[in-house]
């Protein structure tokens, strides 16, 4: 497809060495009845969060990982930027196997290879599955609840169901049209290029999974209700802990979100045809929030329309002061209009004034021509007599 235009944003690929340098661990570990089974302790299979770069899967994984998933060491977490100054949640350790895959085929998150069939049987990874089963392994000790959260996992999907088939995807969406602007805004991507990157990613996505197998979120419903979004989230996935109203409500910031796209304005770009539907799709299976009061407890409901309620007095504040600026301007803008009026109607009565008194003018001529026309018409007839 496409080299990424420039590398702002995007951490640096990381050499794959690093990835052959996990201790090795006991022979015995391995997979059981569709659990890992580690010195007797079995742990369920992880989570996955995935979906296109800027979607949102950030918000989705800080959610989760508030909640109760693991994700990894915090010295193996992926740094905070500007462009994610609450982190990426990220395990460095899993972006490089992604990254490694990729490379390992010729391509780049931003440039997807052209992947044979049943390119996950090939010999070359199968030192990857070891690393990753290994890894895997050392996530799952002592934790319930583990997981991963990588968008490159969208399109390395095939590798990970090779090592686990019974992994949950969790699928975050957000409109193709603002996806691309925001990786505009960091990467330095074309519109084009970002939707057509948005579509690669999700087609991989649905076609390695069924709707029994995955759980489909948008982006947008969690900027709009990060408590009813997480509470039907976190009700699909028993094992982690009930909504935490202050944990959602963390976990998500609006002014982040830098821009608002709709499925009109997608529509009015000039968006395919087979992305709307894919969209669609998408948007169809996403689940909805679960209303207030569908989960947790009431005195934490009570808590919030507090906080909500101690607000209002400066918001509304703050609104009186803007319609005070705007009935000021209306006043300047009536007293512009006022006076463009009187000029305009004093240039039209001064132009008419000046033709009436032309026409006066050239009615007088006329009048004195009429008047001396009857001596002249008699001398002539007088004349022409003789």
């Amino acid at each position: 497809m496409w080299a990424l235009a420039t590398g702002c944003g995007s951490p640096p690929l990381r050499s794959s060495q690093r990835l052959l340098n996990l201790r090795p661990l006991a022979s015995e570990a391995g997979m059981q009845g569709g659990l890992f089974k580690h010195d007797d302790v079995q742990s369920p299979l992880p989570i996955c969060v995935t979906g296109m770069h800027r979607s949102g899967t950030s918000v989705v994984a800080g959610i989760l990982h508030r909640h109760g998933l693991w994700l990894g060491d915090p010295a193996d977490m992926m740094a905070a930027n500007p462009y994610n100054p609450d982190g990426y949640f990220e395990n460095d350790r899993m972006v490089d196997l992604n990254n490694s895959i990729l490379e390992l085929f010729g391509g780049t998150w931003s440039s997807p290879p052209r992947f044979a069939s049943r390119w996950m049987d090939d010999p070359r990874l199968d030192e990857v599955k070891v690393t990753a089963r290994e890894l895997g392994v050392r996530l799952a000790a002592g934790h319930q609840m583990w997981g991963f959260k990588d968008p490159r996992a969208a399109l390395t999907l095939p590798f990970w169901l090779s090592v686990w088939s019974g992994l949950t995807v969790v699928v975050t969406v957000r409109n193709p049209l603002e996806t691309a602007r925001s990786l505009n805004r960091r990467d330095n991507l074309t519109l084009q290029q970002g939707t057509a990157l948005w579509s690669a990613h999700y087609r991989s996505i649905l076609g390695h999974t069924t709707p029994a197998t995955r759980i489909v979120v948008e982006y947008e419903a969690f900027c709009a209700d990060p408590i009813g979004s997480a509470a039907a989230l976190l009700s699909r996935l028993p094992g982690l802990r009930e909504t935490d109203s202050s944990a959602a409500r963390a976990s998500v910031r609006p002014p982040l979100r830098h821009f608002r796209e709709t499925v009109a304005n997608l529509q009015a770009w000039g968006a395919p045809v087979g992305l709307l539907e894919l969209y669609a799709q998408l948007q169809g299976e996403a689940i909805q929030p679960t209303p207030a009061g569908g989960s947790g407890s009431g005195a934490a409901l009570d808590q919030e329309l507090v906080e909500v309620l101690r607000g209002l007095p400066a918001a509304l504040s703050g609104l009186d002061l803007a319609i005070r600026d705007v009935h000021v301007d209306l006043q300047r803008l009536a007293a512009v209009v006022s006076r463009l009026s009187d000029e305009v109607g004093f240039v039209r009565t001064a132009d008419l004034a000046g033709i009436a008194a032309q026409l006066d003018h050239q009615r007088g001529n006329v009048e004195r021509m009429a008047a001396a026309l009857p001596p002249v018409l008699e001398h002539s007839v007088n004349g022409t007599s003789g």
